[in-house]
């Protein structure tokens, strides 16, 4: 009886043991852009929207001067009352980010604002003698964390600046990314409520899965098993950061999952824990790896706007 008894307080206590900690992880995306100075110039002008650049210094700091500047690209379409934004996150390694300013043309086109976030250490914040995103992804996992740190908090600003933006409609913000942006894309639904909806093109979940299974992570797995760390441990150190430890933060939302089922960078397996973590929502698979995607690129921008456009603009006049 007194064990009965003792098994009932422990379960009524559950309650008050797990949500201290998931406040605690939640404490390490905590930010203030109060100070910070989000610098907006004008580029260019087309028939039915305006191009933007909006630049600002991130709240987290790496040391790296070029990397902790932040830079976006903002599609403003042209209307007379306030439209939905959506933040476009690239994929590892990019450059010139051609298919996200794509996406961002298309979205202003159709009375939704874009707006292509650089990833830290890609492009215009890649620190001098370094390739685009080669410091991103490392065999320093805390330095690992603290870059998605940085990426997750740069995004919080973002959505801090599109509220202050008298075109935009704050309770209508939308994400999407593609391959490592979905990763990511993901994480940042998770974290602030305040993204509605989104599409994750490519993306997955389970970090010590991922990094032991991917093919592009060969290298980076023989470097770790080389410092004697192994997928427990890379579990361990990276869960504050995998989208599957936020997806109970995630349910709410519309997600769109888009996967290849023959992806061999973003294992299928790592998809569905994913997916299944954040309580199956709509997947679309297709038969495509993770680079011949882009031989089907059209279909999946069309599908991933069409589902934005109907998860944020549904009372928006056109």
């Amino acid at each position: 009886m007194k064990s009965f008894i003792n098994s009932i307080i422990l379960l009524i206590s559950l309650p008050l043991l797990v949500f201290p900690s998931q406040r605690d992880i939640l404490e390490f995306f905590n930010y203030s852009s109060k100070n910070i100075d989000f610098n907006t110039k004008f580029l260019s002008e087309e028939k039915n929207l305006k191009i933007y650049k909006v630049e600002f210094p991130s709240f987290v700091r790496s040391g790296y001067p070029e990397n902790d500047i932040v830079h976006c690209f903002y599609y403003m379409p042209k209307k007379d009352f306030k439209v939905p934004a959506v933040i476009i996150i690239h994929g590892y390694k990019a450059k010139k980010l051609k298919i996200e300013k794509e996406i961002a043309k298309k979205l202003a086109e159709r009375g939704m604002a874009g707006l292509v976030f650089v990833l830290p250490y890609h492009s215009l914040r890649k620190p001098k003698n370094l390739a685009s995103g080669e410091y991103f992804i490392h065999d320093d996992l805390q330095k690992v964390r603290e870059t998605f740190r940085q990426t997750i908090i740069d995004i919080r600003c973002l959505i801090d600046w599109l509220e202050g933006r008298e075109e935009v409609d704050r309770e209508r913000v939308g994400i999407i990314g593609i391959s490592l942006g979905a990763i990511i894309s993901n994480l940042a639904m998770g974290i602030d409520d305040r993204i509605k909806a989104g599409v994750s093109v490519l993306g997955g979940g389970n970090y010590p899965k991922l990094l032991w299974e991917s093919l592009l992570t060969i290298p980076l797995k023989m470097k770790l098993i080389f410092k004697g760390i192994n997928s427990k441990m890379i579990g361990q150190n990276l869960d504050i950061i995998d989208p599957i430890t936020f997806s109970y933060r995630n349910k709410p939302r519309n997600v769109l999952m888009i996967n290849g089922r023959l992806d061999p960078i973003i294992p299928p397996s790592c998809a569905k824990d994913l997916w299944e973590a954040l309580g199956k929502p709509k997947i679309k698979w297709f038969w495509c790896g993770h680079y011949s995607i882009l031989l089907i690129k059209n279909k999946v921008i069309e599908e991933s706007l069409d589902y934005l456009e109907e998860n944020l603009k549904s009372e928006v006049k056109r």
